[in-house]
């Protein structure tokens, strides 16, 4: 493949992956020899194409060639070691993480990173939930709230659960995490009249039928 046909194909894959076409796009990936390429944002593009198409494997693999072509990048260390832990490797995720610490001590994502290792090695429900309480405590995303209240039901912490399914309700009102929110206290039968009410509105309507 020449750099002209390169160029070519690689622009057409970076328009499919910002449109969401991460099928496409993978099919353009695999007719590449990424490890001919040099420009490791690229190759973090790759990367992340297959992550989302599920190949993590070979994900894995492009983002490690991007790691060599780019020492010392903090976003890189950290899916390496998320993607080491999906290909099950868990080992090299520790390394990656620990690498991870020493290049950025202070970056509130270590704490992501350690409850991701901690959950793959099954380790005590105390440590997980510390560990994303810790980055609560630096930042509030709804990804990991909603986490750390599904970590508390299932150590047996119902007044914690839904304390943060409330605090999630509060801060963010709407979205997809929110309506997880209701949907655990409704399970966990703590959904109130209101709130059913406003979750049913939003949720429900959304359901398919059998037929469909």
């Amino acid at each position: 493949m020449d750099k002209y046909e390169y160029k070519q194909l690689s622009e057409r894959m970076i328009e499919l992956m910002q449109n969401e076409e991460y099928g496409e796009a993978k099919e353009i990936a695999d007719s590449i020899d990424w490890r001919r390429v040099r420009n490791a944002m690229m190759l973090a593009n790759v990367s992340d194409i297959y992550e989302k198409t599920g190949e993590y494997q070979k994900s894995y693999d492009i983002l490690q060639i991007a790691y060599h072509r780019a020492e010392g990048s903090r976003k890189v260390l950290y899916r390496l070691s998320s993607l080491a832990l999906k290909t099950g490797n868990v080992d090299e995720a520790i390394d990656f993480y620990d690498e991870f610490v020493q290049l950025a001590p202070k970056d509130p994502n270590r704490h992501i990173l350690r409850y991701q290792i901690l959950r793959a090695q099954r380790a005590p429900l105390e440590q997980q939930i510390e560990a994303l309480e810790e980055f609560k405590k630096a930042e509030y995303i709804e990804e990991w709230a909603f986490e750390l209240a599904k970590l508390y039901q299932e150590a047996g912490m119902t007044a914690e659960c839904l304390e943060e399914c409330d605090d999630l309700i509060l801060w963010f009102s709407e979205g997809k995490y929110v309506m997880k929110a209701y949907d655990l206290k409704m399970r966990m039968g703590e959904l109130t009249g209101a709130e059913k009410a406003k979750f049913e509105k939003q949720f429900v309507p959304k359901l398919l039928t059998p037929e469909q």
